[in-house]
């Protein structure tokens, strides 16, 4: 199925506050499989305000979790293709990640505890491109479990602070391949930091700059 949000005329394609709002409240926005979600703003203050369904779209919305309790989720897609979205939670995670793949480009994370979360022991996949996370409280990216699947990090900007706060991208012990390619990673305490070393790992034309630490248990 397929969601279209418009503002005054059906396919006029809204942008930013002209995009029709639903909203949530406590309850969970939740999809099942093969829903395309275009143009909509989504907040609420359930654990979750938006969970996708399996081969999902979800194409220019918006997605705030407002609630004031701690660790809860603006969006968490499923195996989903997400697209110059936005996504911010005031005390939680902006997107976390499950076990599925994912494809995340063009997308603004910013102003939550963390703006990506990965959840424990997920075999998933992830290609983050072109993505800017920034202004987050703990830090960008959080691999709180062994993801064992393939992760990319590419031409993205993580920012931190001037002065520098939180982690850049934390790994716990066990989490596998890790590529990062044309990033930023700027105003950190710890820019990369990994809790074991990596011997199937890569890291290519990374600019660091502004760190309390640029990297931990990675190479340059």
């Amino acid at each position: 199925g397929r969601i279209f949000g418009y503002s005054s005329v059906r396919g006029d394609n809204p942008t930013g506050s002209s995009r029709p709002t639903i909203t949530g409240g406590a309850n969970t926005f939740l999809l099942t499989a093969r829903w395309d979600i275009f143009n909509v703003d989504v907040t609420g203050t359930a654990a979750t305000v938006f969970s996708g369904g399996t081969g999902g779209l979800l194409y220019n919305c918006k997605f705030t979790n407002t609630s004031t309790t701690a660790a809860r989720t603006s969006v968490g897609p499923s195996t989903s293709l997400i697209i110059n979205c936005e996504a911010v939670s005031y005390r939680g995670y902006a997107c976390t990640i499950g076990s599925a793949s994912n494809a995340i480009f063009g997308c603004y994370f910013h102003d939550s505890d963390y703006s990506l979360r990965f959840t424990a022991a997920d075999s998933t996949s992830l290609n983050l491109v072109n993505t800017i996370i920034s202004d987050n409280v703990s830090g960008a990216i959080s691999m709180s479990g062994a993801v064992t699947g393939r992760i990319t990090y590419s031409n993205c900007t993580l920012y931190g602070a001037s002065t520098p706060r939180g982690v850049g991208i934390g790994c716990v012990t066990g989490t596998g391949a890790l590529a990062l390619s044309n990033n930023i990673i700027y105003g950190f305490v710890s820019g990369v930091s990994l809790a074991d070393a990596q011997n199937f790992s890569l890291s290519v034309n990374n600019n660091f700059y502004n760190n309390t630490t640029d990297r931990t248990n990675w190479n340059t």
